[in-house]
């Protein structure tokens, strides 16, 4: 099997997509203060694919949070999230409206091959991404997918059916430069809820913790991920 080589591969984490984003709102801060032109090889798995996908398309994320928060959570109680999805969906399309791919980005995700009463079979599969907004979105919905965050028990796209990219991903069969996880910094801040929460400053928390990771780490690895 061939190794993909990323500079940056964003991981899963539930409700810490939060956290992905603003540390991704910082990387793109730092791309742009380095007037950094060249193309980089981004990769995101479940939560982590939309913060890949927006430093990809460079859609600006401190300006398109606050909006993209309020959508998402909207309309979430304690105890449902079956319409996380379509929140998500809806979150999205409006950011990415006129924006081209501007570095190179694979959304994993994992494909249903099938299943049976004894047996089901799954594989881990990427996306790679175009300038095609709607197709780019139902990568990002198909790696973020769970029953429990909408009204099918998988997602579809065309004629095939996927699952959670964090089910098969596994880190150690690609070349990944920089590899986000927010584990690395979450516990010291005693953050441990991984669903999605329809706090709106909850959720802010996360994306100011994510931004303070990112500023850690590009204080002691400054050019490591390019």
């Amino acid at each position: 099997m061939n190794k993909n080589y990323y500079n940056l591969f964003f991981s899963s984490g539930g409700n810490f997509i939060h956290y992905y984003l603003g540390y991704g709102s910082i990387i793109q801060q730092f791309l742009k203060n380095k007037n950094y032109h060249n193309k980089l090889n981004l990769g995101g798995v479940s939560a982590g694919s939309l913060a890949s996908s927006f430093i990809a398309f460079d859609v600006d994320i401190n300006k398109s949070y606050p909006d993209f928060n309020y959508k998402l959570t909207k309309g979430l109680g304690s105890k449902s999230y079956f319409n996380v999805i379509d929140n998500f969906v809806e979150a999205s399309h409006e950011h990415f409206e006129g924006k081209k791919l501007i570095h190179n980005l694979h959304i994993y995700t994992t494909k249903i091959n099938y299943v049976n009463y004894k047996k089901i079979n799954l594989t881990s599969e990427y996306f790679e991404a175009t300038n095609d907004h709607n197709k780019l979105i139902n990568y990002v919905a198909s790696s973020c997918y769970l029953p429990l965050f909408g009204s099918n028990v998988f997602y579809k796209i065309d004629s095939d059916y996927y699952l959670d990219g964090f089910l098969t991903f596994d880190p150690t069969n690609h070349n990944i430069k920089k590899l986000i996880c927010y584990s690395k910094h979450i516990p010291k801040y005693n953050v441990t809820d991984k669903y999605p929460s329809s706090n709106y400053n909850e959720n802010l928390n996360l994306f100011n913790i994510g931004k303070r990771s990112a500023i850690l780490d590009l204080s002691y690895e400054k050019s490591r991920f390019y």
